[in-house]
């Protein structure tokens, strides 16, 4: 038996894999559907789409058989990724790679084997879609043509599985900054309050002083005597102003956040910052 060796952008490989966040999720119609086509018309006992890290194939979708994942060092799919075509076998217990292999030797006892690189949008091979038997054989014309078409739309899914994935990430981001927009608003709210209040307080009572002296409830003497109690408040309006207006200058000068519609189109989904 021979494993199949990594390629040489392996950790861009698979870090381009976990970015899609796939792996170990539940089954979907859409990939379960596509494997059932790609047996029904190969005439194959098993089908997957297979996708393949540092250490394992695992298996999206599967029709034949129960496993759901088996180590990378053994498994068929990893080979396949070093290609652009179909990589087929036609009898595994003819070929040096595979005789020995324990899936060939013992169960499911793969005897036929093809698999069409799945690639990611990066232009990574992820994994296969392929399509297993226990006997020899070799896929027709129309069938390699069949598995060929169907690969591209498991590569669509996958793709536009990553951008629904993007986008709900980016409406997480843009629900925290509202929250966030929020909670500023309901400060600012209370800090114009406090202002406010802070500044009408000494103003008014100011004012309620020059109306007693216009009324004739003052006499000058006693005003005279008022204003080293009324000055203290009055610069501490007027430092308080003064702070107001240089923060009111600052925020004129911050640039204007202007928010961008998502587009969703009918299968790609595209998010404009």
């Amino acid at each position: 038996m021979i494993p199949a060796p990594t390629l040489p952008n392996e950790d861009q490989r698979v870090a381009d894999l976990l970015r899609h966040n796939i792996l170990d999720t539940e089954a979907e119609t859409d990939f379960d559907e596509l494997v059932q086509l790609a047996a029904m018309i190969c005439g194959a006992e098993i089908a997957l789409v297979s996708l393949v890290d540092d250490r394992r194939q695992w298996f999206k979708a599967k029709v034949g058989l129960e496993a759901q994942e088996t180590p990378r060092d053994i498994a068929f799919c990893p080979h396949a990724l070093h290609g652009q075509d179909i990589f087929e076998i036609d009898d595994a217990t003819q070929d040096e790679r595979f005789h020995d292999n324990p899936l060939v030797v013992g169960e499911p006892q793969i005897r036929f084997y093809a698999g069409q690189p799945l690639r990611s949008s990066q232009g990574h091979p992820l994994g296969t879609l392929c399509v297993i038997d226990r006997y020899t054989r070799t896929l027709s014309t129309a069938q390699r043509f069949a598995l060929k078409i169907l690969a591209r739309q498991v590569e669509n899914l996958l793709d536009l599985r990553l951008k629904v994935e993007d986008l709900s990430q980016s409406l997480s981001i843009i629900e925290e900054q509202r929250q966030s927009l929020e909670r500023l608003n309901q400060i600012k709210d209370q800090t114009l309050g406090i202002i406010a209040h802070d500044l009408r307080s000494p103003l008014a009572a100011l004012d309620n002083t020059i109306a007693l002296f216009e009324q004739g409830f003052l006499e000058g003497r006693k005003i005279g005597a008022l204003i080293p109690e009324v000055r203290p408040h009055l610069q501490k309006t007027h430092d308080k102003v003064s702070k107001v207006l240089d923060w009111a200058k600052e925020q004129v000068k911050r640039p204007l956040v202007t928010p961008y519609a998502f587009a969703v189109e009918p299968v790609v989904v595209a998010c404009q910052d």
